[in-house]
């Protein structure tokens, strides 16, 4: 393996984890791409098809639910692949990397709960109320999205040294999604 790569991947633990990593010549593993997304989402369209056809805003509250669980999930399995990579036996402070992966989930940004609260209120909201609850609702949306880009350690995350790790992704798609189905 190159220098440079070996460098390239130092660099990137280094700004994404804020941990400083040995340089030790390794191999990638190879790995697949994770799953966790795809499960969710299977779960999600299962619980919506259980409800019933269930009302959008409810459907919407769940897809935005299932986002924030597959990101989350998608960083605890990056976690571990980081873990249980060669290069993480010659690291010399383990702890410090131990506690880089019990943070990662600090890389997603505090959406709060604005979203899920104007999506459950809109669920119950007569019709009249709607409107003024969707326009809020794509304002809250608007917010997380500019939360997201705010944080471009995620955006890394797309393309890692242990292959991709489909947080970002997920959740720029998921506040698309809401936002086409808002609009």
């Amino acid at each position: 393996m190159a220098a440079s790569n070996m460098e390239a991947r130092r660099a990137w633990v280094v700004r994404v984890l804020g941990i400083e990593v040995p340089l030790v010549a390794a191999a990638p593993e190879a790995t697949d791409a994770p799953t966790s997304a795809s499960a969710l989402r299977a779960a999600e369209a299962d619980a919506i098809s259980k409800a019933g056809g269930g009302v959008a805003y409810a459907k919407l509250r769940l897809r935005w639910d299932g986002a924030l669980k597959a990101a989350q999930a998608n960083l605890a399995q990056f976690g571990q692949k980081m873990l249980g990579h060669k290069e993480a036996a010659a690291f010399k402070d383990r702890e410090a990397l131990e506690d880089a992966v019990r943070n990662l989930s600090q890389l997603l940004p505090d959406f709060g709960s604005t979203l899920a609260d104007l999506l459950d209120a809109a669920h119950q909201a007569g019709a009249d109320e709607k409107p003024g609850l969707k326009a809020k609702a794509v304002e809250a949306i608007d917010d997380y999205r500019q939360k997201l880009a705010d944080e471009p350690e995620l955006a890394e995350l797309e393309r890692t040294f242990l292959g991709p790790i489909g947080v970002y992704a997920e959740m720029e798609a998921a506040l698309d999604e809401l936002r086409q189905r808002l609009a």
